[in-house]
């Protein structure tokens, strides 16, 4: 081998060791019990546009994408948990996970990871309530950092019913972090949500649906209106918008109800709407979570809804399917 090829080729290994450029950041992960998946991959509170789906083969998967901030990634699993870590531009993150308990994952590459994956680790024999008293405490003793954030993300920002500890954390974290984008982000997209509690006016909107049509929140004054948050790829959607069918049709032209789709694919949302005959107006924008009909109406999860009265007060959101036919039942009787 000549001198010169050897110069190339120890270049090559030296640019392969040396890990992402400046402005990347490369995750990299082993998972047991699982071979080949895919997961969605996005930045809290769109600190980058788009929704990277990340595959998993033989257990193991790398991704590299461009990065100009350090951030809160979110991974989000087929069975709809999600995993929260912190990214920062030019680092590795590596991630090791049991797909049978993820939420024992260990995450590392950088302090706030490790002290996330300590954490963890920490509370994961601990009851649901202990737990949550353990992530309020590791919220106000890190609001100045990410991970505080990402345990907030974690532990509070997606409550099906918000508790009264969510907007005091809340503020403690804006507080905190007054001039970061992404907590400024995340205070205007969960301020609405939980403003909207029972009674309050349902925020204003305007849609567009799957066949061109544009909607108002005005267009369905003058009778209660039921919106649900869907998507194909959560399997208790298609149960969700069977029930929610059967509701329509047992109380014709006197219930509004509108569809929101969080799929990443008209096409894909075609397709359910086809399965589900819901018969109502479907909207989706390609845009997931990261849709602004998500920040304007504190979407967390689907299935979930929201049940206003026939002026537009807001009666209760994400209810389950026996819940919700019961809560109608009551509205409409």
């Amino acid at each position: 081998m000549t001198q010169k090829k050897l110069l190339c080729l120890l270049s090559l290994v030296l640019l392969v060791a040396c890990g992402p450029a400046k402005d990347k950041v490369r995750i990299e992960g082993k998972f047991k019990n699982l071979q080949n998946a895919e997961f969605y991959l996005y930045a809290a509170e769109s600190a980058f546009d788009g929704i990277d789906t990340v595959r998993i083969e033989r257990g193991k998967f790398k991704f590299e994408r461009t990065l100009a901030e350090p951030t809160i990634f979110t991974m989000l699993y087929p069975n709809f948990s999600r995993s929260f870590f912190v990214a920062e531009p030019g680092q590795t993150i590596d991630i090791a996970a049991n797909a049978e308990h993820l939420d024992e994952i260990a995450i590392t590459g950088n302090d706030a990871n490790e002290r996330l994956t300590k954490f963890r680790r920490e509370i994961s024999e601990r009851k649901e309530s202990d737990r949550r008293l353990a992530a309020a405490q590791y919220v106000r003793d890190n609001a100045k950092t990410l991970d505080g954030t990402a345990v907030f993300l974690q532990f509070f920002a997606e409550d099906k019913q918000p508790a009264d500890d969510v907007l005091p954390l809340l503020d403690v974290l804006q507080k905190a972090q007054p001039e970061d984008p992404l907590m400024t982000a995340l205070d205007a997209r969960l301020r609405p949500l939980l403003k909207t509690a029972v009674g309050a006016d349902l925020p204003a909107f305007a849609l567009t649906t799957l066949d061109g049509r544009t909607l108002t929140n005005g267009d369905f004054r003058g009778k209660p209106l039921l919106i649900v948050f869907c998507a194909h790829w959560q399997g208790d959607s298609r149960h969700y918008l069977d029930r929610v069918r059967r509701i329509r049709e047992a109380f014709p032209g006197r219930l509004g109800v509108l569809a929101i789709s969080l799929d990443t694919s008209k096409k894909t949302c075609r397709q359910m709407d086809e399965i589900n005959e819901l018969g109502a107006p479907i909207v989706c924008d390609e845009l997931s979570f990261l849709s602004p009909v998500v920040e304007t109406l504190g979407v967390r999860f689907v299935p979930g809804c929201i049940l206003t009265t026939a002026d537009g007060k807001v009666v209760g959101r994400d209810f389950t399917a026996d819940e919700l036919e019961d809560e109608v039942a009551k509205l409409l009787n």
